[in-house]
């Protein structure tokens, strides 16, 4: 840890964070906010250690509040890659703060800017691999993100969204926690786009899921809830491929 964080872990200032790290953040610099990112994942970890919930609680909303929603493009930049080395720092505990995290950078999926969309993307897929399963309470609201970063016009952002997509997909592939039927309303939503990248989406989707599906008959033999849904995704496939079941 720098001795600018050693000072800010033992003399805490109204603000959660230094006023180096402030500036660094919402610098025009990817360097810059790169540094002050790593600077702020080794203050989280050294509160962490400290069990300093209210300071770190204080660091999110600093993030979200003041500079992921800020009208200043390269502060929206240096919130979510806050947000993300905040994510990082907090590993296992990741699940206590979750609510806080993911707001801010589901919100920014829709910026105008494609940078900030893009390291909106990337944001996410930082807090999501760090929180694995936990991540899917929240998983109706990232479906809806993605299926809005497969439709966009940049290439970064479309790359960020596939690298996402497949995260979210070995999440969804090794949980036994899946709400299959909680899903099902949002696929059916979609499935009424004639985007072919939300399309390519949407099979994927079902493919992942139908495994799960399987997988819950298979081991728990759960058949009045699972085969019901089951065969909803049977034929909300068969809609989405044009064919009759």
């Amino acid at each position: 840890m720098s001795l600018e964080n050693a000072d800010a872990l033992s003399s805490p200032s109204e603000s959660p964070l230094p006023p180096a790290i402030l500036r660094s953040l919402g610098d025009r610099s990817y360097d810059k906010r790169k540094n002050a990112a790593l600077e702020i994942e080794a203050l989280i970890k050294a509160l962490q250690e400290n069990n300093d919930t209210d300071r770190i609680c204080s660091v999110i909303a600093m993030l979200g509040q003041d500079f992921a929603t800020s009208t200043n493009a390269n502060h929206r930049k240096g919130g979510l890659i806050g947000l993300a080395a905040t994510a990082i720092g907090l590993m296992h505990d990741i699940r206590l703060y979750l609510d806080a995290l993911l707001p801010p950078v589901l919100h920014c999926l829709d910026d105008p800017e494609s940078r900030v969309r893009y390291y909106s993307c990337e944001s996410l897929y930082n807090i999501a691999k760090v929180a694995r399963g936990h991540i899917l309470r929240y998983f109706n609201q990232i479906f809806d993100g993605l299926c809005k970063l497969f439709a966009d016009v940049d290439i970064d952002v479309k790359n960020g969204a596939n690298l996402l997509d497949r995260l979210i997909k070995d999440v969804v592939t090794e949980s036994e926690s899946f709400d299959v039927e909680r899903f099902i309303p949002l696929l059916q939503k979609y499935i009424r786009r004639s985007n072919p990248y939300i399309r390519q989406l949407l099979v994927g989707a079902i493919g992942t899921v139908e495994f799960c599906i399987v997988i819950g008959v298979l081991l728990r033999l759960d058949y009045s809830v699972r085969l019901s849904a089951r065969y909803q995704y049977a034929r909300l496939a068969a809609r989405l491929f044009g064919r009759p079941i």
